[in-house]
């Protein structure tokens, strides 16, 4: 499995869903979160939304993704076509292959393997 210096880690969900508590939780378990602070805490969210406002250009520009390795960072579900697209190197060494894994429980439970051309 690729060490977590070397990942991004993506909380990912539809606006309004819960996705400021992983992300919270991930802080809390000492993982940097990738944020501007943008929207700021209300009363819905008082803990703040720890979203980052370049995701949203995310299809035009990823250029700041490589800088977020080892962070978390929230990326609607409706963006999420945009990291296939990316420019964050992703390579799994062996092959040249564009690695995705799903872990749950510790183990693999899916890996997604892309040949770019």
């Amino acid at each position: 499995m690729t060490p977590i210096q070397d990942s991004l880690v993506v909380v990912t969900g539809l606006p309004r869903s819960g996705t400021s508590m992983p992300m919270q939780m991930l802080s809390a378990g000492g993982i940097e979160v990738v944020s501007d602070g943008l929207p700021k805490a209300d009363e819905d969210n008082p803990h703040g939304y720890l979203e980052f406002e370049p995701v949203k250009s995310l299809l035009r520009d990823s250029s700041w993704l490589s800088a977020s390795r080892g962070k978390a960072i929230k990326i609607v579900a409706p963006l999420l076509s945009a990291l296939w697209y990316s420019s964050l190197p992703r390579n799994d060494g062996d092959t040249g292959n564009t690695v995705f894994e799903d872990v749950y429980g510790g183990k693999i439970s899916t890996r997604v393997s892309i040949r770019a051309t």
